[in-house]
């Protein structure tokens, strides 16, 4: 994947206590933070879905954080980032595991598995938003009406490639239809399994940001976005 090739060395960054004092984390946005040393900070492996304020009220109640980042910052300036309390609590983890945001695989492929774990459990149990209706899955079939971050589940009726990407198809027409496009030089990174071309006939389930390209599609940038349901 694009962010493989230039993934760096994890980073530490052990924050001091006293949140209070102005030199301390501050939350500046859904999911944006700033750390002691003026380091801004995304939490990585979350769609953004937090409601304004649950991030600010998480970092008051807890005394120290340590946050480790990889990669380069992103276009924002931010580092992508797992956040954690003294006591080890990932703040990423507790709001998955509550149902306040859902799964965006992001840098960190060992914390999207534990995110992705922990999603599955508040989906079953009906937690936050996967029992008040704001989160769901989609079927495929008809295109869903969504813009931004969804999840969308059906099955591969066809897959084309071109010089640019790999394309999955979910039904006849996909000039209307819902699709999901992989660039193949994310596909030769990530040693994807099955291969895209192996898929047709199979269930799946994608995530990701919808976005119109005759019909609605999203694009795949690593094999965490895709999950074979059958």
């Amino acid at each position: 994947m694009r962010w493989m090739r230039i993934l760096a060395a994890a980073t530490v960054l052990l924050l001091g206590a006293g949140l209070g004092a102005a030199a301390q984390p501050r939350a500046t946005g859904a999911l944006t933070l700033e750390t002691g040393g003026g380091v801004p900070v995304r939490l990585d492996g979350l769609a953004p879905d937090l409601a304004e304020g649950a991030l600010a009220a998480a970092l008051a109640e807890v005394e120290r954080l340590v946050v480790r980042g990889r990669g380069w910052p992103d276009r924002t300036g931010h580092r992508r980032a797992a956040v954690f309390t003294a006591a080890g609590d990932s703040l990423q983890a507790g709001f998955v595991a509550a149902g306040a945001a859902r799964v965006r695989p992001g840098v960190d492929p060992a914390l999207t598995r534990r995110l992705l774990a922990l999603e599955a459990e508040a989906r079953a149990a009906g937690r936050g938003g996967w029992g008040d209706g704001r989160f769901r899955i989609h079927a495929a079939v008809p295109p869903p009406p969504v813009v931004g971050f969804a999840i969308v589940r059906g099955t591969v009726v066809s897959t084309g490639e071109t010089r640019w990407f790999h394309y999955l198809n979910f039904a006849e027409d996909y000039w209307t239809d819902f699709s999901v496009r992989i660039r193949p030089g994310d596909v030769r990174d990530a040693g994807w399994a099955p291969a895209p071309a192996d898929l047709v006939g199979r269930r799946v389930e994608v995530r990701g940001f919808v976005f119109e390209s005759g019909g609605p599609m999203i694009e795949l940038d690593g094999p965490l976005q895709l999950r074979v349901l059958e």
